[in-house]
């Protein structure tokens, strides 16, 4: 008896443990842009590039997008659809292609080669 208690406070543990995670989770019953809200830090970048881009954050604030780093920012106005962020600054548009693996935030500014993971912050 005394085996399965053990046993049963060890897979608990290890459910509990399993379950516990940095960063908020995605809440994907959520419409694409209410998925975005909040800021994003990128912690990892493949491409051209990637070095510079680790540790910019995208800030998303209702239907404004803004990205910075040390001290620079660059906003805009975006849109989002189930796989596609649309973000305006002044006359030029930019597209990114987007999707949620686990809590993170996967980044592919369209025609660039990027791909971007970020966490939230």
């Amino acid at each position: 008896m005394k085996k399965l208690v053990n046993l049963f406070f060890g897979l608990t543990l290890i459910v509990l443990i399993s379950n516990c995670g940095s960063g908020s989770s995605v809440d994907n019953s959520l419409p694409p842009a209410e998925r975005l809200q909040g800021e994003w830090e990128i912690v990892k970048a493949e491409g051209s590039s990637s070095g510079m881009n680790e540790g910019t954050i995208y800030s998303f604030e209702k239907d404004v997008m803004i990205t910075g780093k040390g001290g620079s920012e660059t906003k805009g106005n975006f849109k989002a659809t189930d796989s596609t962020i649309i973000w305006e600054i002044g006359n030029m548009e930019m597209n990114y292609g987007f999707h949620f693996d686990g809590n993170n935030l996967i980044i592919e500014p369209l025609n660039s080669g990027q791909v971007l993971t970020l966490e939230k912050k």
